[in-house]
């Protein structure tokens, strides 16, 4: 997964895999991008760069 906003690039290399009955916890600092991460997953941005399954 990437994402970037103009220049700034927010999301290089991001793999990420959680199977049926698993929990996952996502940790960072902040302004580590957790949120654009999960909003990627979740749908809830059309323009990025990259594929979700």
């Amino acid at each position: 997964m990437h994402k970037s906003y103009g220049a700034l690039e927010v999301l290089r290399g991001v793999d990420s895999s959680v199977d049926t009955g698993e929990v996952a916890g996502y940790l960072g600092s902040n302004g580590a991008s957790k949120l654009t991460t999960l909003n990627i997953h979740c749908s809830m941005m059309r323009d990025f760069a990259g594929y979700k399954l």
